[in-house]
């Protein structure tokens, strides 16, 4: 006889899939006429925009843009100069899985870029893309199992409970950031904008309500030319903002938050008082799932006093927790620079994370350093420097890398160099538990219990009671009737009743 066992659940959302797309992006570009002559590359800065997404059964599909500029030094070698790159892009994730109500978050990012001299009007740009595709649907999550009451006599479950997170809310806002910046008093005076990144970082979510209000900061790292030449200035502006979501009737005790920016618009322009400024105009998608802690209460075993049970299992991962780290990489060297290095202008980082996982988080930094000669010429030198720390975590997401800190101090040939990358983390952990999926009775080999002894006198040497129970049909309950467990000790002599 087969028994029904019983579920209590509510909805949610799950995971139905994460997979990564990765595309090796090419473009070019030509010198404009009014500019001068390539000489050498100093150094590229890319930036990746989101621009459309749809979800259809089986299939999402998104769009963006790979936008570039690449900085150089003049064939005169008296000037830098700039020329900008765009390619678009699309990527597909296939499977079967999707539906056309599967809610579908992507994070893009950019591995690899190199920079080729075709000629000394054309250049060429290379960049690794990789698309982090995580697909949510709707489902209904567990919460207890259990037999029903009206299940045969002398059959005994056992219960036990796992932490679980469920995934209460997963939504998704676009949003628009218009700010003007004042360039601070005393830096030099900006004549044309080099390039412009975009980063989004100190995210926060409350909820009050049905509504969740996500607060954060926009950085915007800016290099421009200055007006009286002298190679070029990194400039960062940051301003806070905050964003409201609804989340209906969801109750959630964590939040993870992330930002794709979809455009961004940097143009420089005069106030009223006369200063210099820089209008920013920022598109991007705020992505949001919340969470809570649940118990998950499971049938771990089941027997009857009365006939054998057979027990169909199976196995579960559980996520069980997640928690959100602030981890720095920092680190300090001594650089070479060139032989005929007389001033070191200017350096521009990039990071690339290695490892994320056990035993150690591990990113790359290259350094692109501009300088001036001794004899008044402009030259760059390519510098690598390496940074890690112990890290134990196994299951770890890195959310966003970012540069926190760059000082160069240079000495001679030599520069000294500190920086800090700082990291946001999310570590995630799970568990597994073995339970009971199915109950079949087996009635036609009932148990011969005319034959069996009243009372058993059992040494107890460290077994469950559930075990010893089970073993002598009997059950947890009227063994601790029977017996003083307070004084439950190893080499004991427990009296096991029977029980029909």
């Amino acid at each position: 006889m087969d028994i029904q066992i019983e579920h209590r659940s509510r909805e949610a959302f799950c995971e139905t899939r994460r997979q990564e797309r990765r595309a090796q992006l090419n473009m070019e570009a030509v010198v404009p006429d009014t500019n001068e002559d390539i000489g050498r590359v100093v150094t590229v800065r890319p930036s990746v925009f989101l621009k459309s997404k749809e979800v259809l059964t089986g299939r999402v599909s998104v769009s963006g843009e790979l936008q570039a500029v690449l900085l150089y030094i003049t064939e005169g070698e008296d000037r830098l100069a700039s020329v900008r790159l765009a390619k678009p892009f699309s990527l597909d994730l296939d499977d079967e899985s999707i539906k056309a109500d599967s809610l579908a978050q992507v994070r893009l990012s950019l591995g690899g870029v190199q920079a080729r001299l075709v000629n000394p009007r054309k250049v060429a740009v290379a960049a690794e893309l990789t698309a982090e595709f995580t697909v949510f649907g709707r489902s209904e999550a567990l919460l207890s199992a259990c037999l029903p009451d009206t299940a045969c006599a002398g059959l005994h479950v056992k219960t036990q409970e796992a932490k679980s997170v469920c995934l209460d809310w997963v939504t998704e806002k676009s949003f628009v950031l218009s700010e003007q910046f004042i360039f601070p008093a005393g830096a030099p005076e900006p004549e044309e904008l080099l390039a412009g990144h975009l980063r989004f970082s100190g995210l926060d979510c409350q909820q009050l309500g049905s509504r969740a209000i996500v607060k954060g900061e926009a950085e915007v790292e800016l290099y421009y030319l200055t007006v009286n030449g002298g190679g070029a200035v990194r400039q960062v502006f940051r301003t806070p903002f905050s964003q409201i979501l609804d989340v209906g009737e969801a109750d959630f005790d964590r939040a993870l938050v992330q930002i794709e920016p979809t455009a961004a618009y940097f143009d420089l322009t005069d106030t009223i008082g006369g200063e210099k400024a820089l209008d920013a105009e920022i598109h991007a998608v705020l992505f949001f799932q919340g969470s809570s802690s649940e118990s998950l209460r499971y049938i771990a075993d089941v027997y009857s006093n009365r006939m054998p049970v057979r027990c169909q299992r199976e196995s579960l991962s559980l996520f069980s927790a997640a928690q959100e780290t602030a981890e720095t990489l920092s680190g300090e060297e001594v650089l070479e620079l060139a032989e005929d290095c007389a001033e070191l202008l200017c350096a521009f980082p990039s990071a690339v994370l290695l490892s994320s996982s056990a035993p150690e988080l591990k990113a790359s930094v290259q350094l692109d350093l501009l300088y001036r000669s001794q004899g008044g010429a402009l030259g760059c030198v390519r510098r690598q420097m390496e940074l890690s720390k112990p890290f134990a975590v196994e299951n770890a997401r890195v959310l966003s890398l970012q540069m926190k800190e760059l000082e160069l101090r240079q000495e001679g040939e030599k520069a000294l160099c500190r920086l800090a990358l700082r990291l946001r983390v999310m570590a995630q952990q799970y568990s597994e538990i073995d339970a009971v999926s199915a109950v079949t009775l087996v009635e036609d080999e009932c148990y011969a219990l005319e034959q069996f002894p009243a009372f058993t006198l059992v040494r107890f040497e460290g077994e469950s009671l559930w075990n010893l129970a089970r073993q002598y049909h009997s059950s947890e309950e009227a063994i601790a009737q029977a017996n003083d467990l307070d004084a439950l000790v190893r080499g004991r002599l427990l009296l096991i009743p029977k029980q029909a």
